[in-house]
């Protein structure tokens, strides 16, 4: 047998309802970039080389000249990782993978690259 909705039901409902949309419109209107001024630092570890791309930049490649060779760093949709590297166990690639939140950090210790993600809003 179906209850009648009480007067609390009923309020309950509209504030879950209206909670959803504000939460939508946050997600629409400023949340939808969370990567917006952020950036990777690329260091070559071998000579001390810094490099900066932005997160929120098209996305784009670079070479990264190491001890071993080149190692190909991508930048896509707010995140970045080390695609390919002249590496023996290729750890870099396989297990750091995507890297997007301020502090995270993926490195080739053989071929000298590091990867970090910094926010300077957070400065």
């Amino acid at each position: 047998m179906l209850q009648k909705l009480r007067k609390g039901d009923k309020i309950i409902i509209g504030l879950v309802l209206v909670l959803g949309v504000i939460a939508l419109a946050a997600v629409k209107i400023g949340f939808n970039r969370p990567y917006q001024g952020k950036y990777v630092v690329i260091t070559n570890l071998a000579d001390g080389s810094v490099r900066k791309l932005p997160l929120e930049a098209e996305a784009q490649s670079v070479e990264v000249k190491g001890v071993l060779g080149h190692s190909k760093v991508e930048v896509e949709d707010g995140m970045a990782r080390i695609a390919r590297s002249p590496c023996p166990d290729q750890i870099c690639v396989h297990v750091f993978g995507w890297i997007s939140r301020d502090g995270e950090i993926s490195v080739c210790l053989p071929n000298g690259v590091m990867l970090q993600i910094e926010d300077p809003a957070d400065d």
